[in-house]
């Protein structure tokens, strides 16, 4: 269940590195196409300029708006070098060489009074205008579409982090209420019940049930002799152990503070006896030998025909 406690942490990171990217690259993007709607705003205005120009008499007002319009096209060209790479782009070359072709344009205007070369930057105003428009506009639906599969992806995220979340909970509440926290075996609760369950399935198909009971004495007074940490690893080292040393269809339990219990459905008394040597021979040789003091005392009891369930458990608490 570790493994979900991670998955859940690496989604969480997972949307907490990713959206503030993403909305940081929609934000970016966003100024883009304000810098593009300012620069059809600030170039749509002098390009009427320039088509009056040759209108105006020499003196201050046609030098002032002549450096007004060079001053918008010099203050366009890092954003027109920018976008060269776009690829909603709609014209024939690139947006750079059309806008080289306009400055050309523009540089012939400055020099002559002819209304035609008015006419002809005008007309390649309209070309460009024209080609940003187009780049803003498509540059604005793909923002817009990013945006919305940003906010589609973070609702799955936060789904599936809502769905992991709730899985892991359960499955600790689970855990507390059928797991011993020490020996990481099931506790007293869930071995009642499901002593219970196999009592009545060998009713019904009259197959022999037995227990194994394993108790250690000397537990209660482990912490005090050895630690509370020393008292863990042994109560794990145990744990771990007859799990490991039991079928896929028996009930290894802490039934108490120094009592084990091992259900064995479908085991009659001299079947029995396989499990109980193995696990004695396994626990004087891996498990108590460093810890002289502890005595263990490991039985077998098969139920008796008939015998009320409650019954046998009370024969198995006195082993």
């Amino acid at each position: 269940m570790r493994d979900k406690s991670y998955r859940i942490t690496i989604l969480l990171y997972i949307g907490i590195l990713i959206l503030p990217f993403a909305f940081y690259y929609t934000w970016g993007k966003l100024k883009s196409i304000e810098a593009g709607t300012e620069v059809i705003r600030q170039l749509g205005r002098r390009g009427g300029e320039m088509l009056v120009l040759p209108a105006v008499a020499e003196g201050d007002v046609r030098t002032g708006k002549i450096q007004k319009i060079d001053a918008t096209l010099h203050q366009i060209k890092p954003w027109v070098e920018r976008q060269s790479g776009m690829s909603f782009y709609v014209g024939t070359q690139s947006l750079a060489k059309d806008y080289d072709n306009l400055m050309k344009c523009w540089e012939d205007l400055k020099r002559s009074h002819a209304q035609k070369d008015a006419r002809q930057c005008w007309e390649k105003v309209k070309s460009i205008l024209f080609m940003i428009e187009r780049m803003v506009t498509l540059e604005q639906e793909r923002v817009k579409n990013l945006l919305y599969a940003t906010l589609a992806g973070s609702m799955i995220l936060l789904l599936l982090i809502v769905f992991f979340v709730r899985s892991y909970i359960r499955y600790q509440m689970l855990k507390q209420d059928i797991y011993d926290s020490e020996s990481h075996l099931f506790n007293q609760k869930y071995c009642l019940v499901s002593a219970e369950r196999i009592c009545a399935q060998s009713d019904r198909s009259g197959h022999s049930f037995s227990i194994l009971s394993l108790r250690i004495k000397g537990l209660e007074s482990c912490a005090t002799q050895y630690g509370k940490e020393e008292r863990i690893k042994l109560l794990e080292a145990i744990g771990g152990y007859l799990a490991a040393t039991t079928r896929l269809s028996d009930i290894a339990c802490r039934y108490d503070e120094d009592h084990f219990l091992i259900l064995l459905p479908e085991t009659d008394a001299q079947q029995c006896r396989i499990p109980e040597k193995r696990i004695e021979e396994g626990m004087k040789e891996h498990m108590l030998k460093i810890v002289s003091s502890f005595k263990m005392a490991i039985h077998t009891i098969t139920r008796l025909p008939e015998e009320e369930c409650a019954d046998f458990l009370k024969r198995v608490e006195k082993l």
